[in-house]
Order: structure tokens, then C-alpha cells, then sequence
């Protein structure tokens, strides 16, 4: 299949879809082509390392490559690192960087608007609390992001599906 290199849209949905076929090889082609393709482009490489981190299957050696994809997007835009704390944390969450990503999350819900969609940052960060191994902490972030998404994205189903992987790993039934 041959796509438009100045469509990366294109390449974001192809990755995301062959990494939740669990098709990671496939998924690891599709990104170095757009890598090499769009280089000096730093949406491109944000979208390509959400792409890449977002899915609780990831291998983690895909999770260490978003990781350097939305460094090279923070060194290509400065300004857009706030912007990219979300993937950082995620990256690393998946990558098993636990103090990283509770980092990365952090200044991410602090530097965000709170009109942005910060209930991924909330349940995100609750797992990497409890991969810490601060239960309680993981709670009460995990209860932030109910109640964040209750406000502001009820029924959403990719909210969900985080929700539903914090809760899974913390013990807590899905509200």
C-alpha cells in the first residue's frame, strides 16, 4: 500500500491500526517511513508517538520509540512541549519509566487548560502511582479523573477505555 507522504493523518491511522491488530512489525515500518519522510516535522512526530504508546499492548521497546519521537517533536517545537506532556507520560508509562511519566502527567494537568481533555493525564497517572506502589495516591487521582470525566466527556468511549484500564489495575469496579 502506498501512502501520500504529505498526509500523515494516513500513517497515525495505519500504525494505530496494526498495533491494536498487535501487528507490530508492520506498525514499526509504517513509522520509520514516516519518520524519514517528514523528519522535520514536529506534529507529525507527536501524532506518530501517540500513535505508537496508546494502546495497552504496546511492546515496550515501541513505547521507548514514542518516547524519542515526542522528544524530537519537543526539540523541533519548543513551544509545543506542554502540548506533549501527555505523550511523554504515556510513553513512558508504557515503557515501565514509572517516575517519568508521574512527571511527565504532572506538569501536564498543572501547565493545561482545564477546559483540555485532561481525564487520559488523570487515569494515566493513577497507574503509574500504583505501579509505584502509592495506592493511595493512585486512588485519589483515579477519583480526579472520574470526576473530570464526568463533567466534561461523559460517555466518551475512548475515555472509557482508559477508565476501564486504570480501574482493572487498581481493583476498583468501573463506575
Amino acid at each position: 500500500m502506498e501512502l501520500d507522504p504529505e498526509f500523515g493523518p494516513a500513517y497515525r491511522e495505519l500504525t494505530t491500526t496494526l498495533i491494536r491488530a498487535e501487528r507490530f512489525e508492520e506498525a514499526r515500518t509504517v513509522i520509520q517511513q514516516a519518520v524519514e519522510r517528514k523528519s522535520g516535522d514536529s506534529d507529525y512526530q507527536k501524532e506518530l508517538a501517540s500513535a505508537m504508546a496508546t494502546p495497552p499492548n504496546v511492546p515496550k521497546e515501541d513505547a521507548q520509540k514514542a518516547i524519542e519521537l515526542v522528544n524530537r517533536a519537543i526539540e523541533l517545537e519548543p513551544s509545543e512541549k506542554v502540548q506533549c506532556l501527555r505523550t511523554l507520560g504515556i510513553a513512558n508509562y508504557r515503557a515501565g519509566n514509572f517516575s517519568e511519566a508521574v512527571e511527565a502527567l504532572r506538569l501536564s494537568i498543572e501547565k493545561r487548560s482545564p477546559k483540555v481533555n485532561l481525564g487520559i493525564d488523570y487515569f494515566v497517572l493513577s497507574m503509574a502511582y500504583w505501579k509505584q506502589g502509592d495506592q493511595d495516591q493512585a486512588k485519589d487521582v483515579f477519583r480526579r479523573g472520574i470526576e473530570w470525566t464526568k463533567r466534561n466527556q461523559p460517555g466518551d468511549p475512548v475515555m472509557q477505555s482508559w477508565l476501564d484500564e486504570a480501574a482493572t489495575l487498581l481493583g476498583i469496579d468501573t463506575p
